[in-house]
């Protein structure tokens, strides 16, 4: 088996960290979706938080890296996918009560459980036990026959009994897993890597989750608005990470989950926002998938002087003036079409100064 030096662990580990914060940030969106009548894009969303969390699955059964970071993330990560769904899924009646008390109360007692274990020993780490993987399984099949068409009984008691027999597996398996010793990678600080540049990169995810929340209540002008302001914020932190000679590769990493959320997922609610047809559902799915696509390939490649495929910010520009210029709803998917194509092609174009 190749071994993988430290180096290239924390450059791994700056790279998969950004796609925890994505899983996380799209359960929160998923969330607020359930309470808009696009049952379609609550769906699309919740399949891609479950293909990344796949990519993250292969990747630790690629590399057999997992460290304590990605440990608490990853198990936060699932575990928000399921309960704020459940709960929204309860608030608008798609659930029951007791249902959603059983998937939310089963989580809250191994996440305490697990972090007494961390406050006793803080060089464990969360690694879920076949039986919790089981159980995810089927709590987020039965979330989606809900999402699709309705509650479906067998499906539903299949997934609170896993559920219940979940919290009982784990008395005698425990979630948690205590490291011997102390590993170099349980120095490595994510706190040391924000440099000034990040912060305003934290700004467009913010921008992006508002631009989000602005198009699920139906006010797109603000929605477009706070969508050109995030390509301002885009610009700036390029320019303040030269200016401050504090550029790192974790910068480029939050830059492009920034980027996603601002420039991939936004734009997508903003679409769904315009129009619904099934053609609409088909090209802002795709859109949405090439933009996570560009996500992965920007993260791993080392280009120079140049993009290969369209960068994400473009979208930013270009739907916000669309819908100014009042291009009618039903020309959206095919722009999103094209848009999505142009992401993932193999193009090449100069990059100018950011």
């Amino acid at each position: 088996m190749k071994k993988i030096n430290l180096k290239q662990k924390l450059y791994n580990e700056e790279i998969f960290i950004m796609f925890y914060f994505l899983r996380i940030i799209l359960a929160v969106v998923i969330a607020i979706t359930f309470f808009t009548p696009w049952k379609a894009l609550s769906l699309i969303l919740f399949l891609v938080t479950i293909c990344i969390g796949f990519i993250d699955y292969a990747r630790y059964r690629i590399t057999f890296l997992y460290t304590q970071v990605d440990s608490i993330l990853n198990s936060l990560a699932d575990k928000l996918l399921v309960d704020l769904s459940a709960v929204a899924l309860y608030l608008t009646g798609g659930l029951p009560l007791w249902a959603m008390l059983v998937f939310v109360i089963k989580d809250i007692l191994l996440i305490c459980g697990g972090f007494y274990t961390l406050y006793k020993n803080e060089y464990s780490i969360f690694k879920p036990t076949s039986m919790s993987k089981i159980t995810l399984f089927f709590q987020s099949i039965a979330i989606i026959a809900i999402i699709f068409d309705t509650l479906d009984p067998v499906l539903l008691w299949t997934a609170v009994l896993f559920t219940i027999g979940n919290v009982l597996f784990v008395y005698f398996r425990p979630e948690v897993k205590i490291v011997k010793k102390k590993t170099e990678l349980h120095n490595f600080s994510y706190k040391k890597l924000l440099k000034p540049a990040d912060y305003i990169t934290l700004a467009n995810v913010l921008l992006g989750l508002l631009s989000i929340i602005f198009a699920i209540i139906g006010n797109l002008l603000a929605a477009n608005i706070i969508l050109l302001i995030a390509v301002v914020a885009d610009f700036l932190d390029g320019k303040v990470a030269r200016l401050s000679k504090s550029s790192g590769e974790f910068g480029k990493q939050l830059d492009s989950l920034a980027d996603t959320v601002s420039f991939g997922v936004a734009p997508t609610v903003i679409g769904f926002t315009l129009v619904q047809s099934r053609l609409a559902i088909i090209a802002f799915s795709l859109f949405l998938i090439c933009g996570v696509l560009r996500l992965a390939k920007f993260n791993i490649m080392e280009a120079e002087g140049f993009y290969i495929g369209m960068p994400i910010t473009i979208n930013g520009i270009i739907i916000p003036l669309v819908y100014f210029f009042g291009l009618p709803s039903q020309y959206f998917p095919y722009l999103y079409l094209i848009l999505g194509i142009l992401m993932v092609a193999p193009i090449q174009l100069k990059k100018g100064n950011k």
